[in-house]
């Protein structure tokens, strides 16, 4: 019988007949997509009665908003960096806090906790796939992938991804046929991405009348390869067509900012490239967009293409596989 009953007053609404305690484990924190997602339902799973704690493979917890989310709804947040204390540190985390559920968001990497959560008992056990994880990599590290995705096989209860690309690429091609797996699509909290901003865009930026204003939302990381949106205002301009490129999106990458910069110096379009940094008001921002462009390399689900698609904006985004679930299911 499931722990959840429905709630008599809200129906719809599933509240568990005891506190449900979930430890999420996730890599060094920063702004993607997992941390954002997660924390906007921290909210509703606070108020269905989930307790969420969160653990980060790393000997910092990193940046972004899930952190200070979780300690808000009451959940602890442990960094365990990847050592030779590793197992024992976390054994002992799940031993102490005994929690309901083990959620994985690592990789085929997830195989190693979640059978630590295995031998500590915990029931269930979820490995969350969210990327298509189709990178190149040397012997010892397919090796390594093996042996974690042969522990993931053994000790997952549930086995989830973002888009069936992610399920393809990162856990096995013949994942349908294993029935602990899932595709769960992320959400968007429409809420926030609805709510009201402060700033005009083209006034933002400077652009004149009859500009094309392209925004491109993601971190500064090399997969999300901003640095093209430079030559694509190159070959707008060669056309005839006047444009304006807004890069949104926080991250620590300085090297990418001067790959950026030096695109835009190098085509003459300094002036051109706006680099704004992270933004509370991102859907305000899309709504006031000409195009939206999304020239990354490697997605699973990739929400900045969801986000374009409830407004008119036309979204330019790139052709990896979790591109193509996106648009199949927005068409749907």
């Amino acid at each position: 019988m499931s722990p959840f009953r429905n709630d008599p007053v809200l129906p719809g609404v599933y509240r568990p007949d005891r506190p449900c305690r979930v430890l999420r484990i996730v890599g060094e924190l920063n702004f993607g997509g997992t941390e954002m997602r997660t924390a906007e339902l921290l909210p509703r799973l606070a108020t269905a009665g989930v307790e969420v704690h969160l653990v980060t493979l790393s000997d910092r917890i990193g940046s972004g908003p899930l952190a200070e989310s979780v300690i808000r709804h009451g959940g602890l947040v442990t960094p365990i960096a990847l050592d030779a204390r590793f197992a024992p540190r976390l054994f002992g985390l799940l031993r102490r806090l005994r929690p309901d559920v083990v959620h994985v968001d690592c990789a085929n990497f997830s195989g190693v906790p979640l059978t630590l959560a295995r031998l500590g008992g915990v029931p269930v056990r979820v490995a969350h796939f969210r990327g298509d994880d189709n990178v190149r990599r040397s012997l010892r590290r397919r090796i390594s992938r093996w042996l974690c995705g042969r522990l993931l096989r053994a000790s997952a209860t549930d086995i989830l991804g973002v888009s069936p690309s992610a399920l393809t690429f990162g856990y096995d091609v013949a994942w349908q046929n294993d029935n602990r797996c899932r595709v769960v699509l992320n959400g968007l909290d429409l809420d926030r991405l609805w709510a009201p901003g402060r700033d005009d865009l083209r006034a933002l930026v400077g652009a004149e009348p009859g500009a094309l204003v392209c925004v491109s939302v993601g971190r500064a990381t090399p997969e999300k390869r901003r640095w093209l949106l430079p030559p694509i205002l190159a070959e707008l301009r060669s056309l005839g067509v006047p444009a304006h490129a807004v890069l949104v999106g926080p991250g620590d990458g300085a090297d990418d900012d001067a790959r950026v910069r030096a695109a835009a110096h190098a085509a003459g379009l300094a002036d051109r490239v706006h680099l704004i940094g992270p933004r509370d008001d991102v859907g305000h921002l899309l709504r006031q967009a000409d195009v939206v462009v999304h020239p990354s390399c490697l997605e699973g689900l990739p929400g900045e293409c969801w986000n374009p698609s409830r407004w008119a904006s036309a979204p330019s985004p790139p052709t990896c596989p979790g591109c193509g679930s996106s648009r199949r299911t927005c068409r749907a």
